[in-house]
């Protein structure tokens, strides 16, 4: 089931699931960017947030934007994973594989940044970005977020120099 408030855009073209184990809840105000695919099992939209192009949430958890929160293109929010119980990670026997299913909730005013990655794992299952923090580009994020944090990958380095063997 969709509701869409009031002045809320969705660009086109767009994918959502829309089943009776789907739920997806858009505030006033909201926006959602083209080549988005939306598939958690709840998604909650609060008043002026917006998702960027190109972003996906999947997963059977739950996904909730606070107020004014933004989640940049290209990004990726999982609130469930399947996680394998065998020794190896290529152990994918499905009598030993269990499904975690959680929450990722981004908080007021937050910002998840261009490519950043959002995932639930055994250990985290419900994830809360804190209000008004920030997550830099290319981050991944798999533990909370106090509020007003500044989060970003590690530095980029040199790692050698090129050699020219043209004269």
């Amino acid at each position: 089931m969709i509701k869409v408030g009031a002045d809320s855009i969705i660009y086109q073209p767009v994918s959502i699931v829309d089943d009776d184990k789907h739920f997806v809840n858009i505030g006033k105000n909201c926006r959602i960017g083209q080549f988005t695919f939306i598939g958690a099992r709840n998604l909650t939209m609060k008043e002026g947030s917006e998702i960027g192009a190109s972003v996906v949430i999947a997963g059977g958890g739950d996904v909730t934007l606070e107020e004014f929160s933004t989640v940049n293109f290209h990004s990726t929010l999982i609130p469930s994973t399947f996680i394998t119980e065998g020794e190896y990670m290529n152990d994918v026997a499905v009598e030993r594989s269990i499904a975690v299913r959680g929450s990722i909730v981004v908080g007021e005013g937050a910002y998840i940044g261009s490519n950043a990655v959002v995932c639930i794992s055994k250990k985290n299952p419900h994830i809360r970005i804190g209000d008004r923090a920030v997550i830099g580009a290319l981050s991944y994020i798999d533990h909370n977020v106090e509020a007003d944090a500044i989060i970003h990958p590690k530095p980029t380095f040199e790692v050698k120099r090129r050699v020219r063997t043209v004269k």
